[in-house]
């Protein structure tokens, strides 16, 4: 209740409501957009541009404005290169290319009311990512014998990574080369019988006739017993990465940035790999894999001459792919 010393009886004031404003509410418009374009080259080429933004006072309905304006642009491509090959040397090349750049620009510093956009030399944030890979496979048998024992199965990749991160006060940058050779080759199929003729007979005349007559029964003497693998493989990859990590002690940009030092992080690692697939019976699958992995390269330099397997720790083996549906399905009704 308001009273008024006033004789004339008119009363003037404000009334604030749980410190909410009734009047001149925010209105200012927020747009956000995307596009995207698709290219297609027939049967050799593919790539894909697309731009999304995001202004700062853009809102959903009963959402509020997030004051963080974004822009994020993306291209990708895949080329094959096979295509330009002649097709009786059986090769595919893919090349896939990929680059990502996305900024973001702050209406205010994060956490206070200070207007980002009147503070000349505030650092932009944003991240970008490029990738570039390439990798090379024999699809079709060598016409040469002894050839072929050494390029059929084999798969060569090449790729390249460079990334960064930028915020107010900081720069990661991360720049790799990797490379790798695999080589599969499927083995020749030597079996046998794994109930012989003779401990067959003597199953049939000892067991009843219903299960003579089961299923069960004709998978256990019709069983076949691989004793050579089904597929071998050998594989090494390397990858040569250099990280560089920027801090800064003020958030705007500085002639006294170029003075500043980066923590590097360089690192050269190799994986060699071994791989066998086993298929004893029919229904049954199992994959033995080994593999050996370290670092190569150390703050004082190289260390390759070195290499060994107690440098490359941990080695390890592991039995997998057993599948527990094959195996019920072999022992089952």
């Amino acid at each position: 209740m308001l009273q008024s010393e006033d004789a004339s009886g008119n009363d003037c004031g404000e009334v604030w409501i749980n410190d909410i404003r009734l009047d001149q509410a925010f209105r200012d418009p927020g747009a956000a957009g995307n596009v995207r374009l698709d290219i297609s080259g027939g049967d050799v080429f593919t790539a894909s541009i697309g731009y999304a933004n995001q202004g700062a006072v853009f809102r959903q309905l009963n959402q509020g404005a997030s004051y963080v304006g974004s822009g994020d642009v993306g291209i990708s491509g895949r080329a094959l290169l096979d295509r330009m090959l002649p097709a009786g040397w059986g090769i595919d090349a893919p090349l896939n290319v990929t680059h990502t750049r996305s900024a973001r620009e702050p209406s205010f510093l994060e956490g206070s009311d200070v207007l980002a956009g009147e503070l000349p030399g505030l650092r932009d944030t944003g991240a970008g990512l490029t990738s570039v890979g390439l990798r090379i496979a024999k699809r079709t048998p060598a016409a040469n014998r002894w050839a072929g024992l050494l390029v059929d199965g084999i798969t060569v990749t090449l790729g390249y990574d460079a990334a960064h991160t930028n915020t107010i006060t900081s720069r990661a940058e991360t720049a790799a080369l990797r490379g790798g050779v695999d080589w599969q080759k499927d083995v020749g199929r030597v079996d046998f019988d794994a109930v012989p003729g003779f401990l067959e007979d003597v199953f049939r005349a000892l067991a009843p006739a219903k299960l003579e007559q089961s299923d069960f029964f004709a998978r256990l003497t019709g069983a076949r017993l691989r004793l050579t693998p089904e597929r071998v493989g050998f594989g090494t990859s390397w990858t040569s990465s250099d990280n560089r990590a920027f801090r800064y002690q003020t958030i705007l940009a500085g002639p006294a940035d170029s003075l500043i030092a980066p923590i590097e992080s360089p690192r050269r690692s190799l994986e060699n790999t071994m791989s066998v697939g086993l298929h004893p019976f029919e229904p049954l699958t199992a994959g033995l894999r080994a593999w050996a992995n370290g670092d190569i390269y150390q703050g004082d330099g190289w260390f390759i001459d070195e290499l060994s397997l107690e440098k490359l720790t941990p080695v390890q083996l592991a039995l997998a792919s057993v599948s527990a549906r094959s195996l019920a399905a072999a022992l089952g009704p």
